[in-house]
């Protein structure tokens, strides 16, 4: 398949939104470390996990994955050691990303193309790495980076593309009453490196739920309008943000088609910075986030804030500032 993404793009380091929004520690990169969470319906269960370096990306890619569930409780009770062994069923067994053969044939958006480029596009160093000088081995290392960047960040912003990827999974044989351990694994060890086996325990009756975003705060320049609110809040699952405007804090209007996410905010890195314009400097407009989850559904709106042109001054929050 003819790849329309060129991977070697600039280094954009988004490390991927899923894998920091992740309950877990740093991992060294030699290590094979999944993180997984899930998404609870009534009648289903819907999984992600991503590999959490860059050497685990690459070798969950080529060997694949295992997914294993257990019961653990039934109606309340535990189940003993030899019944939650008996009740095993394996959801995936070594199962990777969908062949590049008919990968466009599946999804050909945006999102899959970035997918596909980040798995299967040429590659850029054409070098033998042991006579390498340092240069070209620090490209080589961008390129893996960028591609593990990359892949995760489309697997974010589309449920199905991370299902090609090997990345989800829908549980549709779930029933009321009972507990599940889920258990995701390389499908083949990697005996010169770390490697542990990652797990997620969920009961059916816990159906998941979604904050709105908190504490949406703006610093006006003129007709430039940055908000700003914070990630690091408890709850928050959110691994991008919409963005809308109204004039009358009724209808709005969204001003990004894409999930929004930045990472690069200096004055305070657990801050989600998103810039625009006023469409004029005469009348007040409103604004608001709402989050978007790696398992592809919006939660409830933020309560919206009031912005107005500040004719050449600047209107912020102290939350902006500098502490």
């Amino acid at each position: 398949m003819k790849q329309k993404i060129n991977m070697k793009l600039t280094p954009l380091i988004l490390i991927a939104y899923f894998s920091l929004s992740f309950l877990c520690d740093v991992t060294a990169q030699d290590s094979i470390v999944i993180g997984i969470k899930a998404h609870i319906q009534s009648d289903k269960v819907l999984l992600r996990w991503a590999p959490l370096n860059e050497n685990s990306f690459d070798w969950c890619n080529k060997y694949g994955y295992n997914l294993k569930r257990y019961t653990i409780k039934n109606n309340g009770q535990s189940l003993s050691y030899q019944d939650m062994i008996a009740s095993e069923v394996y959801l995936l067994d070594s199962v990777g990303p969908i062949s590049d053969s008919i990968w466009e044939s599946i999804d050909s958006s945006n999102f899959s193309q970035i997918a596909a480029g980040a798995l299967y596009g040429e590659r850029f160093n054409t070098f033998d790495l042991d006579t390498a000088n340092l240069k070209e081995k620090n490209r080589a290392a961008l390129e893996k980076e960028n591609r593990y960047s990359f892949g995760l960040y489309a697997a974010d912003q589309s449920f199905l593309v991370a299902n090609m990827m090997a990345l989800a999974f829908t549980d549709t044989t779930i029933q009321s009453g009972k507990e599940y351990f889920y258990e995701i694994e390389p499908a083949k060890k990697n005996n010169t490196d770390y490697y542990e086996k990652t797990s997620i325990v969920i009961s059916p009756a816990n159906v998941t739920t979604f904050d709105p975003p908190q504490d949406l705060d703006q610093l006006v320049v003129n007709k430039e309008v940055t908000l700003f609110w914070p990630t690091n809040v408890p709850g928050n699952n959110y691994t991008g943000y919409f963005i809308e405007r109204s004039s009358d804090n009724m209808n709005f209007t969204r001003l990004n088609a894409i999930p929004h996410m930045s990472l690069n905010n200096e004055i305070n890195p657990f801050n989600v910075i998103y810039q625009t314009m006023l469409p004029d400097t005469i009348n007040e407009f409103y604004y608001r986030t709402i989050g978007y989850s790696p398992f592809g559904f919006e939660g409830p709106p933020s309560n919206s804030i009031k912005v107005k042109a500040s004719r050449g001054k600047k209107i912020y929050n102290k939350q902006y500032r500098r502490s």
